[in-house]
């Protein structure tokens, strides 16, 4: 049982990040055949450079 356990997590350490950028690159091609423009690239906090949402309310009406 334990070597049982630990091939599977040595597969998944090894599998799960080549997995995980499968599906992100399939949702990013994906996105831009409906028209999105995707900017994989953002900061994980971009949120302190957007504007307040008073002015983007503002803006749009």
């Amino acid at each position: 049982m334990t070597r049982k356990f630990t091939v599977f997590f040595l597969l998944f350490l090894f599998l799960g990040p080549l997995a995980a950028e499968s599906f992100r690159e399939a949702n990013l091609k994906r996105l831009g055949t409906l028209g999105f423009r995707v900017a994989p690239s953002l900061p994980v906090r971009a949120d302190r450079n957007l504007r307040p949402k008073e002015e983007i309310v503002a803006r749009l009406q």
